[in-house]
């Protein structure tokens, strides 16, 4: 129970900021994108091809590939648009540790904004060939808008720790009660 309101205290804290405590990701130099596009809209998608930019919109499924080494982010409508966003193995344990855990838990359901490079899809996959995506390489680059299901059932601040007791006053005589001498 304690690691379920740990867990959801850190994504209502991550909430409309970005995921907090790793440097900017070296491959955008650290530049603002502020060209907004919706994952869903496959014309914006495709013309921001080689674009920094932010995209926005509610993750369907975040999940680990068999291999597991790569997962993959699909969008709501992002069959339509044609858009994806990949974190790959080797910066797995930088996402987990940012999302308390399980980085493809946290973002499954989970509204976001995405920062990075637009590219054409380049792996394997016949089915994907006709996709763009954003590879995740920081966790910098993620700002969760919205908690998924795995964080909105449990998003209620946890009950307040009670106030600890005052200090007892001294006696008269300058003593402390419960102090021995």
């Amino acid at each position: 129970m304690f690691r379920l309101v740990a867990l959801s205290l850190a994504v209502a804290a991550l909430s409309v900021v970005p995921i907090a405590g790793f440097a900017e990701d070296a491959a955008t130099g650290g530049s603002s994108a502020s060209t907004v596009v919706k994952a869903n809209d496959a014309a914006a998608v495709s013309a921001a091809v080689d674009k920094e930019v932010v995209v926005e919109g509610k993750i369907t499924t975040a999940a680990w590939s068999r291999s597991g080494k790569v997962m993959n982010i699909d969008f709501e409508g992002g069959g339509e648009g044609k858009f994806m966003a990949v974190v790959f193995d080797r910066d797995k344990a930088k996402f987990d540790e940012a999302l308390k855990g399980d980085a493809a838990k946290t973002l499954t359901g989970a509204t976001v904004r995405l920062r990075g490079k637009m590219e054409k899809y380049g792996g394997k996959s016949e089915r994907l060939k006709d996709h763009f995506q954003i590879v995740l390489r920081m966790p910098s680059q993620v700002t969760i808008e919205t908690a998924g299901a795995s964080g909105s059932a449990t998003t209620k601040p946890a009950s307040p720790a009670p106030a600890p007791a005052p200090a007892p006053a001294p006696a008269p005589g300058g003593k402390v009660p419960g102090n021995v001498d």
